[in-house]
C-alpha cells in the first residue's frame, strides 16, 4: 500500500511530521473501548468498562483473551514483567494481577482513577477528582503526589491521561484542554496546546503518548481526532477526523505505538480500534476475529448443517473461500435471523462433516468454520484481506426422540442470539505469567455512549457523549 499523509496540517518544518497510512479498524466484541496498554510480547489490553471486561488482542489481530475482572475496568497498564494493573471505575480501586486475571493485591484507591502508566516498576495514576497522578510502587507504597504546581506550573485541574518513561511525565488535562510536560519528579517543564474545535486545538484531550523523537500524541476526545506535538510543542498536525466510516474517530479516549510502528486509536462511540501505520511501520496483522454458532440442533432427517457466522466488520459480500471443518466449500445464503437482510448464513452438506454423519451419536460436536475476509468498498477496512477461524457447537439429536422431546430440544436451542467470541491460539507470542482466562462476550453491536471521567464534580459526575 502506498503510503500517505493523513494529516490535516504539518506546521513545523524543523520537526519530523509522521507519515501516517490507514489501515483497518479491529472490532472483536467490544462496546466500549477507553484504554488501552501494550504488553512486552505485543499483546494489546483493552479496558472495555461497558462489557465489565478486558479485551487482550494479539499483535496479528487475533482475539487473545478476555479477562472478567469485576467491576468496570475503566484503565489498564503492563508491567515489565507482564502482569496487569488495572482501576476500577465503580469502586476507584487500582489493582494489580496476574496475566491470566488471578488477582494478586490492591495498590490504592483514589476518586477517579482516569488513567494509569507502568514504567521501571513506578505506577502512575491519573486521579481526575483529585487533580492530582499519584506515583506508587507496585506495592502500592506513595512514592510522590504530583499536582502540577512543582517547578513553578499551573495546578492541574482534571488529569485525565498519563504517560510514564524515562524521561518524565505527560499529562492530559481535559479541564483546562492542555498537556503538561514534567521531569521524572514531578516537576513542571512545559504545556502545550490550546482550547479550541479546530485542526490541532484541543477540547478534553485524553490519552497521550510521546514516541522515541520526542513527538507527542494526543487523543482529543471531543474534536475527533488525534492532535500531534513536537518535543517543543509545536503542533505538527492531526490524525484522522470525527466519523463513523473509515479513518475516522468518534470519541478517541487513547492511544499507543505499538512495537510494529502501528498507531491504535480507542474509539470509544465507534465501539472499535482505529489502526494506522505510522513512517516506516511493519503490519503482521493476518486474522480478523471471528465466531460461529450452530442455528439449530441436528435432527436425524437435517441433511444441512447450518451455522450463524459472525466476523466483526465485515459483510456477507466481503467474505471468501468460507470452508468447514474440512468438509467441501460451505455456501454463504440466506436471512439467519429474518430481518429480511442477507447475512452470514453458512449451509454445508452435513455428511460432508466429520461426526455429523448418519449414525452420529447424541452429543456435541466441535465444527471449525474458516476463511477470508477479502474488504469490500465501503466496508471500512482498508488493509488488505484477513483470515478467520471459528468454532461452533453442534448438537447432534438421537433418531427416535418424539415429538414432545423434539420440541423441548428445539425450544432450547432455535433461539439464535450472537455468536460469541471466544480467544483462541493464534500462534503469537504466549503470554507472560500465564494463559488468559477467556470468556463469551457480545459480538459487535451498537457503540455504547460513553462516560468520560473527565473528573468534573463529584467522582461518579460525566460529561455527555461527544457525537
Amino acid at each position: 500500500m502506498t503510503a500517505t499523509v493523513f494529516l490535516l496540517a504539518a506546521l513545523a518544518a524543523r520537526a519530523a511530521a509522521p507519515v501516517v497510512t490507514p489501515l483497518r479498524a479491529w472490532r472483536a466484541d467490544l462496546a466500549e473501548p477507553v484504554r488501552l496498554a501494550e504488553r512486552a510480547d505485543g499483546v494489546v489490553a483493552i479496558a472495555d468498562p461497558a462489557a465489565g471486561a478486558v479485551v487482550l488482542r494479539s499483535p496479528d489481530g487475533g482475539l487473545a483473551g478476555r479477562l472478567d475482572l469485576g467491576g468496570r475496568p475503566v484503565a489498564v497498564a503492563w508491567t515489565d514483567d507482564g502482569r496487569l494493573v488495572a482501576a476500577d471505575d465503580e469502586t476507584g480501586i487500582v489493582g494489580l494481577w496476574e496475566a491470566d486475571g488471578t488477582f494478586l493485591r490492591e495498590l490504592g484507591a483514589f476518586g477517579t482513577p482516569a488513567d494509569l502508566a507502568v514504567h521501571a516498576g513506578r505506577v502512575a495514576v491519573a486521579d481526575a477528582t483529585a487533580g492530582t497522578v499519584t506515583l506508587l510502587d507496585l506495592d502500592g507504597t506513595v512514592l510522590a503526589r504530583i499536582d502540577g504546581t512543582a517547578g513553578g506550573g499551573a495546578a492541574l485541574d482534571g488529569p485525565s491521561g498519563v504517560f510514564l518513561d524515562g524521561d518524565g511525565i505527560v499529562v492530559a488535562d481535559s479541564v483546562a484542554d492542555v498537556v503538561r510536560v514534567f521531569d521524572s519528579e514531578g516537576r513542571a517543564l512545559q504545556e502545550m496546546g490550546e482550547h479550541g474545535t479546530d485542526a490541532g486545538e484541543l477540547y478534553a484531550p485524553q490519552g497521550v503518548w510521546r514516541d522515541g523523537e520526542g513527538r507527542v500524541w494526543v487523543a482529543d476526545a471531543r474534536n475527533g481526532a488525534v492532535v500531534v506535538f513536537d518535543a517543543d510543542g509545536a503542533v505538527l498536525g492531526t490524525v484522522g477526523e470525527r466519523g463513523g466510516g473509515p479513518g475516522q474517530l468518534r470519541t478517541p479516549t487513547d492511544l499507543l505505538l505499538d512495537g510494529w510502528g502501528r498507531l491504535l486509536v480507542a474509539s470509544a462511540n465507534n465501539a472499535r480500534l482505529e489502526m494506522f501505520g505510522v513512517d516506516d511501520f511493519d503490519d503482521p496483522e493476518t486474522q480478523a476475529p471471528a465466531a460461529a454458532a450452530a442455528l439449530a440442533p441436528l435432527a436425524p432427517e437435517d441433511a444441512t448443517l447450518r451455522l450463524v457466522l459472525a466476523v466483526p466488520g465485515y459483510r456477507a459480500v466481503d467474505l471468501d473461500a468460507v470452508a468447514v471443518a474440512g468438509a467441501s466449500a460451505g455456501t454463504l445464503v440466506g436471512d439467519a435471523d429474518g430481518d429480511g437482510v442477507r447475512d452470514l448464513l453458512v449451509e454445508v452438506d452435513r455428511d460432508a462433516v466429520p461426526g455429523l454423519g448418519a449414525g452420529a451419536v447424541t452429543r456435541a460436536v466441535p465444527v471449525t468454520v474458516t476463511g477470508t475476509a477479502v474488504p469490500a468498498e465501503g466496508s471500512g477496512q482498508a488493509g488488505g484481506a484477513l483470515a478467520f477461524e471459528a468454532e461452533a457447537t453442534v448438537t447432534v439429536l438421537p433418531a427416535g426422540l418424539d415429538a414432545p422431546g423434539l420440541a423441548a430440544v428445539e425450544g432450547r436451542r432455535w433461539s439464535l442470539g450472537s455468536p460469541k467470541l471466544e480467544a483462541r491460539d493464534t500462534g503469537t507470542p504466549p503470554a507472560a505469567g500465564g494463559a488468559a482466562r477467556a470468556t463469551g462476550g457480545g459480538c459487535g453491536g451498537a457503540a455504547a455512549v460513553l462516560l468520560l471521567p473527565l473528573g468534573l464534580g463529584r467522582r461518579r459526575h460525566r460529561r455527555g457523549r461527544a457525537a
